[in-house]
């Protein structure tokens, strides 16, 4: 397979990807954007942004009230496999949506 084709099925293929999202009010950069993108984009299609919008308030006061939780976030220490784990039991304890 010539280079030439294999750039030409990668741009086909992200295409088809970019057509299907669907972009955020207001345009966001960096990969906190990348991610806050996704998740507006998966939100809207599920039509789930209010029960999102209040997940993420939810997550956002837990960080702020509780110093254990914001450290062990920050701690460059923790594998983030341990890290989304510990994520996980606490979306299932506060009743997070499966989108969020």
């Amino acid at each position: 397979m010539s280079s030439c084709s294999l750039v030409l099925k990668r741009s086909l293929s992200t295409s088809a990807i970019t057509r299907q999202l669907i972009k955020p009010p207001t345009q966001v950069h960096g990969i906190e954007g990348r991610y806050a993108s996704a998740l507006y984009s998966a939100a809207s299609k599920a039509q789930k942004l209010d029960a999102v919008e209040k997940d993420l308030k939810t997550v956002l006061k837990l960080y702020q009230t509780d110093v254990q939780f914001r450290d062990y976030m920050l701690d460059p220490s923790h594998k983030r496999h341990h890290k989304k784990q510990t994520i996980d039991a606490i979306s299932k304890k506060l009743g997070l949506s499966e989108t969020s």
